[in-house]
Formats: C-alpha cells, sequence, structure tokens
C-alpha cells in the first residue's frame, strides 16, 4: 500500500500509525511519512474503484458506523453504485478492522415509492433489540433526495422500509437522541452533492419531523469555498460537536474537489460555529469526504470517503483515521 501523508492542525501530542486496505491482504504495510503534524491513525481502504466504475466493479461512498450491542460487533453502513446506488454494509470485531463484506445488499430501490431510483446514505442507530436506519432516497422524476426510514431485528437485516420521513431534505449523514429529542442531520440538495448543513427534530424516529433549518451555512473559507458535506454530531463535555467535511473546486471537474474535514461546535445542537482552526484533518493529495464518526472512551473513529484525482474522474475507496479526543480542538 502507498504511504500517506495525512496532516491535521490538531493540538497536543500525535503518533504514527500503520495503514491498510480494507478487504485486502493486510501483511504489507509501509510507515507513515511524519509531515508536519501527523495525527494517530490507521487507513482503511475498500478496493479502489474508478469512478466510471467499469464491468464487476462498484464505487462506495461512506454512510455510518455503529458498535452493535447484541453481538458485540462493528458494522458500516455505506453506499455502492453498480448501475444505481444500493445500501451494503461491512463488519468486524475491532473499530479498525480487518472488514469483512456482507456480499447481499441491505436495501435496493422500491419501483412505486418515493425512492425509485436509489437509496444511499445509511444512517443507522441502534435503539434496545432494534435497528432503526434513516436513509435518503432518490426519485427518477425530480433527481430530489428524500429521507426514509427502515427497521430490523440485526444488523444484517432483514431490513424492512418503514416510510418517507422528510420529503426533499437532501442527504442524511447521521441521527442521535439527546434530551428527549431526535436530531437528524442532513446535506440540503445543493450543487454538485455540496450544500450547508441542515437539522430536523422529532420525539420520535417515526416522526413526525420538524425541519429546525440550517444548521451549519455555507462559508467563504478557501478550503470549503465549494460547500459542505454534513457529518456527525458527538457529545462532548456537554456540548455538540459537529465533525464535517467542506470542499473546495481544484478545477472544473466535479470529483476533482478536494474535501478536508473541519469541526464545528453548538450548545443547543441546532445552530453551530465552526472552530478557528479548521481544518483539523486535511492531506493536499486525498480527498476526505462524507464524514461520519464513532466515539468510544478517549478516541474517536472517523470514517469517510476517500478520493484521489484520476485524469477526468477520480478513485474511490472508504477510510477510516483514528483520532484522540484531546485532539479535538476546543474553538
Amino acid at each position: 500500500m502507498t504511504s500517506i501523508n495525512m496532516t491535521g492542525r490538531l493540538p497536543g501530542e500525535h503518533r504514527l500509525a500503520r495503514g491498510r486496505r480494507l478487504f485486502l491482504d493486510t501483511r504489507s504495510h509501509k510507515r507513515l511519512e511524519q509531515r508536519v503534524r501527523v495525527i494517530l491513525f490507521t487507513l482503511l481502504g475498500l478496493l479502489m474503484l474508478l469512478c466510471g466504475c467499469g464491468a464487476g466493479n462498484e464505487l462506495r461512498e461512506n454512510g455510518s458506523t455503529i458498535h452493535s450491542s447484541r453481538d458485540g460487533l462493528y458494522y458500516w453502513f455505506y453506499h455502492a453504485w453498480k448501475g444505481h446506488y444500493r445500501i451494503k454494509v461491512a463488519w468486524s470485531a475491532s473499530p479498525t478492522g480487518p472488514w469483512i463484506q456482507h456480499q447481499d445488499s441491505l436495501l435496493e430501490p422500491d419501483a412505486e415509492a418515493f425512492d425509485n431510483e436509489s437509496v444511499a446514505c445509511p444512517a443507522v442507530i441502534q435503539e434496545a433489540d432494534a435497528f432503526y436506519m434513516l436513509y435518503s432516497g432518490e426519485d427518477r422524476g425530480d433527481n430530489s433526495w428524500s429521507i426514509g426510514l427502515a427497521v430490523a431485528d440485526h444488523p444484517l437485516g432483514p431490513w424492512r422500509k418503514i416510510s418517507q420521513l422528510i420529503s426533499h431534505f437532501g442527504y442524511v449523514t447521521n441521527v442521535s437522541h439527546h434530551d428527549g429529542r431526535y436530531f437528524m442531520y442532513a446535506q440540503s440538495n445543493g450543487q454538485n452533492d455540496y450544500g450547508p448543513t441542515v437539522v430536523a427534530t422529532s420525539l420520535s424516529l417515526r416522526g413526525p419531523w420538524i425541519i429546525e433549518g440550517v444548521a451549519l451555512p455555507d462559508s467563504r473559507n478557501q478550503w470549503e469555498s465549494a460547500g459542505t458535506e454534513a457529518g456527525t454530531v458527538l457529545r462532548i463535555n456537554d456540548n455538540f460537536v459537529l465533525l464535517y467535511a467542506g470542499g473546495y473546486y481544484v478545477d472544473g471537474i466535479r470529483m476533482h474537489a478536494h474535501d478536508a474535514v473541519g469541526v464545528a461546535f453548538s450548545n443547543d445542537g441546532l445552530h453551530f460555529a465552526r472552530s478557528l482552526v479548521n481544518p483539523i484533518v486535511s492531506d493536499p493529495g486525498i480527498s476526505i469526504g462524507n464524514v461520519s464518526a464513532l466515539m468510544e472512551g478517549e478516541k474517536i473513529y472517523l470514517f469517510y470517503t476517500r478520493r484521489v484525482n484520476d485524469k477526468a474522474g477520480a478513485n474511490e475507496s472508504l477510510g477510516e483515521t483514528v483520532l484522540n479526543l484531546a485532539d479535538i480542538p476546543r474553538e
């Protein structure tokens, strides 16, 4: 595997770790070169796939990851393209792999429903012995994306679609429960997949949902001038902490846009202010987008879509970075 330099403007001491590819032989590792400040991370990549998606290939983009209390395993949900987007999953006994790909799709489009073209962006939450998936479904009529709900007794399914929750809300990225309310974060239907982060709340996963508005507006900061991709909100020291991706255009090719990870803070989960030291995770040669996070103890496991430019397109795979809780800036 090619060595990767990942830098971040993060406080505190940082250490080096080894990288490996997901679903591939992990015996061959190369040391990561230290460059400025390098955060502790493990890079996990699925198969490197060309955006054109030739025969037999699947483009994969990050969704969300959970630690199931039912069996103690970790489940990494994502969407894959092969003629249309469908939702899939990989599982592991460790949050850093190795990951085993589940061969069957968990959700497919429904020709007679709002998600008749594609299903994507799985945001999964466990409650007691049930698993709930909020996902985005595309309508081929106007190419809009709306939010749907599915439920299962096990992360591998079978998953049963329940209903459409919010029409034309965009790409859902995270759902969490705090202070008696559910918070749903999404990336609004903006141009070229970017858009401000929006939020909705509900007393029940099944709704009704109240659209609260924009949680993180677009920014004029150069590193995120193309727009933002909503991520995951964590509760850290009684604050709402949003880990999200932002990007800027390198040239006229959409897939050449360069994404990095930023952080924003809120005291109510509805209105966020950006950190003064963004981006906190970036690399000049790798685009880090569609970010999601899982926090356990003093570690934050950051999952993302890893993209490298390739002439007129790009190679996309899945990646993971492990942050120390102390690495998250306070402002």
